[in-house]
């Protein structure tokens, strides 16, 4: 199905193609062949396009890497990060850091993907990768809460499991807690649960999952406490579709969500109000639009969408109000490849900044900044290693204790 196909690219499978176990389809990416030159439509010319209000049918070692300096670059062909190597490992300095920010995301190494983390010194520009989990499964789609803890999926035991454990910044580098498995019980019959959130208030968790005991098996957005119990089922109306890459919307209440669906022929971005249960199509076009991020002031969402001119086939980064309204594309992002996972930086105050991934000329995903007027364009790693889901550190994990 074309919508999950591209659902599984945006949440990371890409790499399980040919060695999955499980009859999800795989996305591998082919590499991107040349292109004719492409223009970006600026804000100001895109077309503005009203959001609806749709009737749903009921139916794990610590080590860093050597520290760079980056530069902002206005285009592929004038970066300045250098050739495109893996970075080596050295060992965690003792030191605190000093303004520091950082990212989260997932790595493919050694035939899996691990959790990395990318810490950048705001005064000076360097960088250094540090690498949190070493193991023989994937760890997927991670998500900070709002007090410092973590959770993503992982396949210890075949099938896609969404788990939690405690991180923190000490003074010997970064420790992990115990891992807290939150879905082996979800349902009797093996599932895959992936695209893990945490609400505002850190109290619950949404999560995309297949159960067919709790849903009808194709793929249902699901809420649940931080010990996984109180599980609901949020999108039980939309019978025998998919839905995909669920976020809460910072709002003070945390009772709004949103998430893909492909409950039409098109994929589409929803939002949801968990009090009444109304359901608003944001993207109802004849385009795909998928993978949602809202930012921490609750007034932009950034997706991944197609050109409605239709200048491009690659996969971009658009932005539009948290209404559907002014929906546009990012203007001088990379136009020679593929773009995804889009996550606004949750400490950037104005609401503008978000990382993304771009298949770029190293021929793997790398992990990219941008702002959302197209400002700022700055790419973060270089290497041969896909990286997927970037999620911005909140800046109080960086507290040493």
């Amino acid at each position: 199905m074309k919508d999950s196909h591209k659902y599984l690219l945006a949440a990371g499978v890409l790499f399980l193609a040919g060695c999955a176990s499980e009859t999800t389809p795989t996305s591998a990416q082919t590499k991107p062949s040349p292109e004719p030159s492409v223009t970006t439509i600026p804000t100001e010319s895109a077309p503005t396009k009203t959001a609806t209000k749709t009737q749903l049918p009921i139916h794990e070692t610590n080590t860093p890497s050597p520290k760079r300096t980056l530069e902002p670059v206005q285009s592929k062909t004038e970066s300045t990060t250098g050739a495109a190597t893996d970075l080596p490992n050295t060992d965690i300095p003792d030191t605190e850091p000093n303004n520091t920010s950082g990212v989260l995301y997932s790595k493919q190494t050694d035939g899996q993907y691990d959790l990395y983390i990318l810490e950048e010194n705001q005064d000076t520009g360097e960088t250094q990768e540090v690498r949190l989990t070493d193991t023989k499964y994937d760890e997927m789609n991670a998500q900070f809460s709002p007090d410092g803890e973590i959770a993503y999926v992982s396949n210890p035991n075949g099938d896609y499991d969404a788990v939690k454990r405690t991180i923190k910044r000490t003074s010997d580098g970064w420790k992990l807690g115990d891992i807290v498995n939150l879905t082996v019980n979800l349902d009797s019959q093996p599932t895959s649960d992936w695209d893990i959130d945490y609400s505002p208030d850190g109290n619950q968790l949404i999560l995309k999952s297949n159960s067919g005991k709790r849903g009808d098996g194709v793929g249902d957005i699901y809420s649940m406490d931080l010990d996984g119990t109180n599980v609901q089922n949020l999108t039980e109306e939309m019978n025998g579709t998919e839905e995909w890459a669920p976020r809460f919307v910072y709002t003070k209440d945390g009772k709004k969500i949103l998430f893909t669906s492909g409950v039409r022929e098109n994929s589409d971005i929803f939002i949801k109000d968990l009090e009444t249960g109304e359901i608003t199509n944001l993207t109802d076009d004849e385009t795909d639009s998928w993978y949602a991020d809202p930012n921490k002031n609750g007034t932009q969402v950034v997706y991944i969408c197609k050109d409605p001119a239709g200048k491009t086939s690659w996969d971009q980064i658009c932005v539009m109000g948290l209404d559907g309204q002014e929906q546009h594309l990012i203007p001088n992002q990379p136009k020679d490849g593929e773009n995804g996972d889009p996550a606004y930086d949750i400490n950037d105050l104005k609401g503008v900044s978000i990382y993304f991934i771009h298949y770029d000329e190293d021929g793997a995903y790398n992990l990219y900044r941008i702002n959302t007027d197209g400002s700022k364009l700055t790419k973060l790693t270089e290497g041969s290693a896909n990286i997927l889901s970037p999620d911005a550190v909140p800046a109080s994990v960086f507290s040493v204790n």
